[in-house]
């Protein structure tokens, strides 16, 4: 079993982290109320920025959005066998690649825009010298 505050491995029938002290969710405790218990395990875990990381992927991105579902992609796992921190360093992983590659991608889509309308302002330019040339 492994603590939900510093991600130490306990023994299952441990009620108290050996490393840091913390109570530990036991299973074998008979005092241990399941079904508050499983609720509020599920209101703990984080999110794990799956869609976010393949929108990334697909329209801003593909490098660092592949990174972010990669790391997205452990968060279940990890929190299913009881790493804990394991699973929220993933998520936080996935967060952090997940906003770098949406904001290097709007940049790097601004500047595309940019230099794209400064090649037809400059087209347009060129075209005019042209048509005023031929009028002389």
């Amino acid at each position: 079993m492994f603590c939900r505050k510093c991600g130490a491995q306990n023994s299952e029938f441990t009620t108290t982290c050996i490393a840091c002290g913390a109570p530990l969710d036991n299973p074998y405790d008979p005092s241990r109320s399941t079904a508050s218990e499983s609720t509020a395990s599920q209101a703990d875990k984080p999110s794990s920025y799956l869609a976010q990381s393949i929108m990334v992927t697909l329209c801003c991105c593909l490098p660092l959005g592949i990174v972010g579902i990669v790391y997205a992609a452990q968060v279940d796992s990890k929190w299913n066998s009881g790493d804990f921190a394991g699973a929220n360093l993933a998520a936080a992983n996935a967060k952090k690649w997940t906003l770098i590659g949406f904001g290097l991608g709007v940049v790097l889509n601004g500047l595309m825009i940019l230099g794209q309308l400064a090649a037809v302002g400059t087209a347009i330019q060129q075209q005019n010298a042209q048509q005023q040339g031929q009028g002389n």
